[in-house]
């Protein structure tokens, strides 16, 4: 998780709090041997939907430098016809980006790509490029998300 987000612990308890007051977890206080009473937190069936709801919002398809993070990494904790859902979805807007990235590069006309800044055209060249690999690495995801694979 430390790769995904770098917080406190004080952070953490408060967000628990915050959670469990909203109704998404559960908690009981426990007491083991020596050590002090701690509180104890579960999700609810009201969490699980929350959690549902805020994978699928992230796993929207957005052009960022990890596009895929929300659908690989958080989505893995769905069930898989979720995941597959989520992964459909957002390859149909990567199609649509790679089109529209494909008629940009093929406009040659005045204003167009021609004409343009060599680093302009290089960016959409490399935009395209890494969409293209993404696609086809989550092709290959939705594959093995089929066939139990993953």
């Amino acid at each position: 998780m430390e790769e995904y987000l770098s917080t406190s612990p004080a952070t953490i308890y408060r967000s628990l709090a915050r959670l469990n007051k909203k109704g998404y977890l559960s908690a009981r206080k426990v007491k083991r041997g020596r050590y002090p009473l701690s509180t104890e937190y579960a999700i609810t069936e009201k969490g699980r939907a929350y959690y549902r709801k805020l994978i699928e919002e992230a796993a929207v398809f957005r052009r960022t430098a990890y596009a895929l993070s929300p659908v690989l990494g958080l989505g893995s904790r769905v069930p898989a016809p979720e995941r597959i859902k989520l992964a459909r979805a957002w390859m149909e807007e990567s199609i649509k980006m790679t089109k529209r990235l494909d008629a940009r590069l093929k406009d040659h006309s005045p204003g167009g790509t021609y004409g343009k800044p060599y680093a302009e055209w290089l960016m959409l060249s490399h935009e395209h490029a890494m969409l293209k690999a993404e696609s086809a690495w989550i092709r290959r995801y939705i594959k093995l998300l089929e066939t139990g694979g993953a």
